[in-house]
């Protein structure tokens, strides 16, 4: 594929002229994957029409790579997707200048595969951590009945491997909405904590036997005047926040449900309480004006403020030990779904005009050599706080029910859509997603990150399925850079 048409012409500038001009630049490669695919720490000059395609050609003559593999270019911690030349101009860059060009291998096609055919629409996903390289897959159906999945992996083999333990039903007069769970220290055979939103004004919570799937001890919560429909329980299992279709937030007290888990109480295991213990709210959160779609607490344990995103085009933050509201961010538009980012700096939301957009937590006002990625607490929020739009992704054609940042990989998002298609996001690439997952026939509505290469999605075909990401093999695909 020839990419001159990529170089700019001599109307745009003095930038443009000289990039025009020059046919070449000077460029260091730089890499953080194992030593053999590291090339020599010296520069190099490569014709400025390169983009992707031609760049991994030089990566891999370089590595003497045979079959060739495919990479990705990072310039200034932003994917390039056009050529060099173009991404110059837009940068006011000039042939003068010697770029840093960080390569990784490019993302491959993932491979999906269904592990579950269920009778109903599935709401909600979550998982939850039980043992070494063991974790538990849920998912909350619109029948009522939450269904359960051992994921294990190993060192040798870290794709998740799938197996079904069982189902339980949650309700019998309602559908679940939304699911969490949480497991605490857990230790082989402990319990673990279920909470469902259900469409009849209930949260139930229960603490469940992940060896038998049965519940041991059940909690009721009655105060939404209107359905459920988010649940969100706090990193160190303390508190539930639920939002629903009355515009409230409420937050309930969880703290005799994490005694009933910590105790580890297996002489109760298996036995199925005949009485529910019932709950009223710690509190309730008023000034949204429409739905609640969303509540998340950041990961961060301890954490005491709270997320929730609206109908009303808001995001509100909310302090949970003082239960006032501490700022309202504008969000453009009706939010389903809301995200924050492992290192609790940034969110992102999922709306009904099939965008997904990206918020600096900070207001924009990053430290000097900050990144999203840095190790560090939630920050802080207050009354003088603003939400810095940072990326608006147009990558849907229909609402994104939800969209979810990547706990284990701090610059990727999974969002899905009504459309069918699942799609993996990158902060620094700003345009296009790294990859697509298209089903045909079947609206997608939730997902989940089970591991840091496999997320799970449920949709309106009850089919549950694994998606998993790879690096992709064999010949570079020149097509990419079109």
């Amino acid at each position: 594929m020839d990419l001159s048409e990529d170089a700019p012409s001599a109307e745009g500038g003095g930038a443009a002229v000289a990039v025009a001009m020059a046919s070449e630049v000077s460029v260091y490669f730089t890499t953080k994957l194992p030593d053999e695919f590291r090339v020599a720490p010296d520069p190099f000059l490569v014709p400025t029409k390169l983009a992707r395609y031609g760049l991994s050609e030089v990566i891999n003559h370089l590595l003497g790579l045979d079959p060739p593999r495919p990479f990705d270019f990072l310039v200034d911690d932003e994917f390039l997707r056009t050529s060099l030349a173009k991404y110059m101009v837009d940068h006011g860059l000039t042939s003068e200048r010697t770029l840093t060009i960080e390569y990784t291998h490019a993302l491959g096609r993932p491979s999906t595969r269904d592990i579950d055919k269920q009778p109903d629409w599935i709401a909600d996903l979550t998982t939850t951590h039980l043992t070494g390289d063991t974790a538990l897959l849920i998912s909350g159906s619109y029948d009522g009945v939450a269904r359960f999945h051992v994921m294990s992996s190993s060192a040798g083999d870290p794709s998740p491997t799938p197996a079904a333990k069982g189902a339980l039903t949650v309700s019998s007069e309602a559908c679940i909405v939304a699911v969490d769970s949480w497991s605490g220290e857990a230790a082989d055979g402990s319990p673990i904590e279920l909470a469902a939103a259900l469409k009849n004004g209930e949260v139930r919570w229960l603490c469940v036997d992940p060896n038998a799937v049965e519940s041991v001890e059940e909690h009721v919560g009655r105060g939404h005047m209107e359905s459920v429909e988010c649940v969100s329980i706090s990193a160190d299992g303390a508190h539930i926040a639920t939002g629903g279709w009355d515009n409230s937030v409420i937050v309930w007290d969880n703290t005799s449900a994490v005694e009933s888990l910590r105790a580890n109480i297996k002489a109760a295991l298996g036995k199925r309480s005949a009485s529910e213990t019932s709950h009223s709210p710690k509190f309730t959160l008023k000034g949204h004006t429409q739905t609640v779609q969303d509540v998340c607490w950041p990961q961060a344990p301890g954490a005491f403020q709270l997320f929730s995103a609206s109908f009303d085009q808001t995001v509100r933050v909310w302090d949970t030990v003082a239960a006032m509201p501490v700022c309202t961010f504008p969000c453009a538009k009706a939010a389903n779904s809301l995200s924050v980012s492992p290192s609790g700096q940034e969110l992102c939301t999922a709306h009904e005009d099939g965008r997904v957009r990206v918020w600096d937590i900070r207001g924009g006002n990053r430290p000097a050599g900050s990144s999203s990625s840095s190790a560090s607490s939630a920050v802080k929020v207050d009354a003088s706080s603003a939400l810095a739009l940072t990326h608006t992704y147009t990558v849907h054609r229909r609402m994104v029910p939800q969209a979810r940042w990547n706990p284990y990989e701090p610059h990727w998002i999974a969002s899905v859509s009504h459309d069918g298609c699942l799609k993996i996001l990158d902060t620094r690439a700003t345009k296009l997603p790294l990859q697509t997952v298209s089903l045909e026939g079947c609206k997608l509505l939730t997902v989940v990150w089970v591991s840091r290469s496999v997320c799970a999605t449920g949709g309106s075909d009850g089919v549950l399925r694994l998606h998993e990401l790879q690096h992709a093999g064999g010949a570079v695909n020149q097509q990419d850079d079109e």
